[in-house]
């Protein structure tokens, strides 16, 4: 049996990606049995799975951070490893392990690489691999033209930003977590499980990829001049020191809100306040490259 590969034709690069995964799959030597391009995540549910009744080694997925989630969700703790072929707009997953994005090179990771195992959370039963939010993100993703994506990238955030920032209203929101609760008004509230979010952005300075914990930041406050102090320190991965920014890390927590308001999980706005969230620690397996061997001193 040969390997497979399954590509989200929505995602933004998804229209050409499924040739250049077949192109360059044959010049590393790798025999793909399947390559299609899926519509829905039904489709791709039943190709993850038939991959792990034959024991593939590993799968190639091509898609967002949404879409990576869903697999991971299929994926984990079956024994067959996750082929990340990033064609997403921010590609988080992807810049936090530190893979290319580039579809030739990616495949030429699964090629050449190794599956390592690599932390997952879990929300309300549904699994990411990347950050959930709250508030301003979530207006921001309604904000996005899915049109404008495609064609001009990660500047498509910057218009929904500002669409946003006007529609947004404050809330109450408690977070439960390391058994203390905290409370304060906020517009804004993030839980990683690696390293950033947003495309460019960390979630905390000290957040790590496979540490078995979610990093957590929140602004404490709606401001407009606090949301540019928060929007500049961003820019610099110091905006942890702020004092009207919350920080915090946990294996677990719970999270309401005043009234409900809607999270989003990779991206993608899909349950409602209140939540509870997990750390899976090393529950997925990824191929990437192989590591390298430190010298020995002479």
């Amino acid at each position: 049996m040969g390997l497979k590969a399954f590509i989200n034709s929505r995602s933004r690069r998804g229209h050409v990606a499924k040739g250049e995964v077949a192109s360059a799959a044959a010049d590393f030597g790798l025999a793909l049995e399947t390559c299609e391009a899926v519509v829905d995540l039904k489709e791709l549910a039943a190709g993850l799975r038939a991959a792990i009744a034959e024991k593939d080694p590993y799968v190639f997925v091509g898609g967002g951070d949404g879409t990576l989630g869903f697999a991971a969700q299929i994926l984990k703790n079956s024994g067959t490893a996750l082929a990340v072929v990033p064609l997403g707009t921010g590609n988080a997953f992807a810049q936090d392990l530190e893979l290319p994005v580039d579809v030739r090179a990616a495949v030429q990771v699964a090629a050449t690489g190794t599956p390592q195992p690599v932390d997952v959370g879990v929300i309300e039963g549904r699994t990411f691999v990347n950050f959930i939010s709250c508030g301003l993100p979530v207006a921001i993703a309604d904000s996005l033209d899915s049109r404008q994506k495609r064609t001009i990238g990660r500047l498509a955030y910057v218009s929904a930003f500002f669409r946003a920032l006007r529609e947004m209203r404050p809330f109450d929101a408690t977070i439960e977590l390391n058994s203390e609760s905290v409370t304060f008004e906020t517009i804004l509230v993030v839980a990683g499980v690696g390293r950033r979010h947003a495309g460019p952005f960390v979630v905390a300075p000290d957040a790590q990829r496979n540490d078995g914990q979610f990093t957590i930041y929140a602004i404490t406050g709606s401001g407009r001049g606090q949301l540019l102090r928060l929007f500049l320190a961003l820019l610099i991965d110091r905006h942890t020191e702020l004092p009207d920014v919350f920080h915090g890390r946990t294996e677990n927590f719970k999270f309401k809100t005043s009234r409900p308001k809607r999270v989003a999980v990779d991206g993608e706005p899909v349950v409602k306040t209140p939540v509870e969230a997990r750390i899976e620690p090393g529950a997925l397996l990824v191929m990437q490259p192989v590591p390298r061997q430190e010298e020995e001193p002479i």
